[in-house]
């Protein structure tokens, strides 16, 4: 993740991941699709067709995974 964060300002998911371009990757987290950039999470395959899916705090809000 690109800027230095607590471990209270990051939030945790496991979502399924549907697509990717260079920048982003389109992932089904609670049911909805959302574009997250690369630059800001980071995403790790669970080997059972999920993947684990952290992000800052603000990203979650932004994307209304509260």
């Amino acid at each position: 993740m690109n800027k230095m964060l607590k471990l209270h300002d990051i939030r945790e998911f496991n979502g399924v991941k549907k697509d990717e371009t260079n920048r982003a990757s389109l992932m089904v987290i609670k049911g909805e699709e959302h574009w997250l950039p690369k630059s800001q999470t980071e995403i790790t395959d669970n080997h059972d067709g999920t993947w684990h899916i952290q992000m800052p705090e603000w990203l979650a809000d932004e994307k209304g995974l509260n």
